[in-house]
């Protein structure tokens, strides 16, 4: 689904941030990354903002903040990725997400994108951790502090 046509279909889903949702659709269209990203930033911050609701994280980064990834700030699209993470029920699918992103970062192939990478794979290993996987959690811990020396 294109990111605008999800981005309506939203607006028809959760009339109440209706307002917000328009906005985002401006700035998108605009191609306006930055104001975009602080925009999309102070919505997620609002923790009883309808878009923080259900499985709307999880749907706005892979229908929405994924299409123009790799023209904003990479760090924040890292944080947006955990943020949406946070509503998925389960740590074996918060890692199956994270994975996700970062292999859109690697896809990415830009230099810039090691510490946010980094930052996921941190993540990934938190939540193995959660799973009870204790050598895995630190097999993903010990990957990233090698890439760092």
């Amino acid at each position: 689904m294109a990111p605008l046509d999800f981005l309506e279909a939203l607006q028809a889903e959760i009339p109440n941030a209706a307002a917000d949702i328009t906005e985002l659709a401006s700035l998108y269209q605009r191609k306006l990354w930055h104001p975009l990203t602080v925009k999309y930033d102070a919505l997620i911050k609002q923790a009883d903002h309808p878009i923080n609701s259900g499985d709307v994280p999880v749907r706005m980064f892979d229908e929405f903040i994924s299409d123009f990834g790799s023209k904003i700030n990479l760090h924040k699209f890292a944080q947006f990725a955990v943020h949406a993470t946070k509503s998925l029920p389960a740590p074996q699918s918060m890692v199956d997400h994270l994975q996700s992103s970062i292999q859109k970062l690697e896809d990415m192939k830009l230099a810039k994108a090691n510490q946010p990478i980094l930052f996921l794979r941190m993540h990934v290993a938190q939540h193995k951790i959660e799973l009870v996987s204790v050598p895995r959690g630190c097999a993903c811990i010990q990957a990233p502090q090698l890439e760092l020396s």
